[in-house]
């Protein structure tokens, strides 16, 4: 027989009855860790977001004012007017080179080689001896690969001009 515990965790069951071992310590469950928004996580998302918006503000006004006004306000010590369209364009160009060529690249490290037949089947496969054997007369066909045998066949039967054949 199960007893409920006290009213602080209606949910959980306590198995020993409420007059044995009234001392008895209850180890509380670890937190779980989830996406929901939090009033840690939104003071968080805020200064990020004003701390994005203040360094892009910094960024617009060090490569659109001329170098006279800058230094009339002190700022002297600033790099050249050309890191600003440079380094916008070289980060550009890193990201598209890792999209377009190291990123597939690092995917192709991780395939078999074409030669390999782990190309064309896998563990997962169910050869078609075995779904016929489960195949039940007047129920759906069961789904099963196909081999390479049967789909070579299975294009040669099949013409692919025919609908474009001349009538």
């Amino acid at each position: 027989m199960q007893w409920r515990s006290s009213k602080k965790n209606p949910g959980r069951v306590d198995p020993t009855p409420p007059t044995s071992n009234r001392h008895r310590i209850v180890k509380p469950s670890p937190p779980e860790h989830s996406p929901a928004p939090t009033p840690s996580r939104a003071v968080y998302g805020f200064l990020l977001y004003l701390l994005s918006n203040l360094s892009m503000l910094l960024y617009f006004v060090w490569a659109l004012l001329p170098d006279p006004v800058l230094q009339q306000v002190g700022l002297d010590f600033l790099p050249q007017k050309y890191w600003a369209v440079a380094i916008p364009i070289f980060v550009s160009c890193l990201f598209i080179t890792f999209v377009l060529f190291i990123y597939p690249a690092l995917g192709r490290l991780h395939c078999r080689g074409i030669d390999s037949s782990g190309q064309l089947t896998d563990r997962h496969a169910i050869p078609r001896m075995c779904a016929e054997k489960a195949f039940v007369e007047g129920g759906v066909p069961p789904v099963y690969d196909m081999s390479l045998q049967e789909i070579h066949g299975y294009l040669r039967k099949t013409k692919i001009s025919e609908p474009f054949k001349d009538k």
